[in-house]
């Protein structure tokens, strides 16, 4: 019992390290999505309400399959498209 709450806290101590240190900039993964429609927004969405996740958006590769004028989705900049 007592290994599991020493393991435990362990745990929690480095979820509160990497949560300080998202909060400061540093440990983050960056990504760059590829999708369109309804199913990207929402998760730019979550992304944006959960950034303790430790990700930055760099961008969106449309992957509609139309050509659009369009310069961000959900205020991340598309960067190129496929189809």
């Amino acid at each position: 019992a007592a290994r599991m709450l020493v393991t435990r806290g362990h745990r929690l101590a480095l979820r509160r390290l990497l949560m300080l240190l998202r909060k400061r900039g540093y440990n983050y993964r960056t990504l760059l999505l590829v999708g369109s429609g309804q199913t990207l927004q929402e998760f730019i969405r979550l992304i944006n309400v959960h950034p303790y996740w430790g990700f930055r958006l760099a961008g969106i590769i449309d992957d509609s399959g139309r050509e659009s004028d369009d310069t961000e989705i959900a205020g991340v900049k598309v960067v190129g498209h496929l189809g």
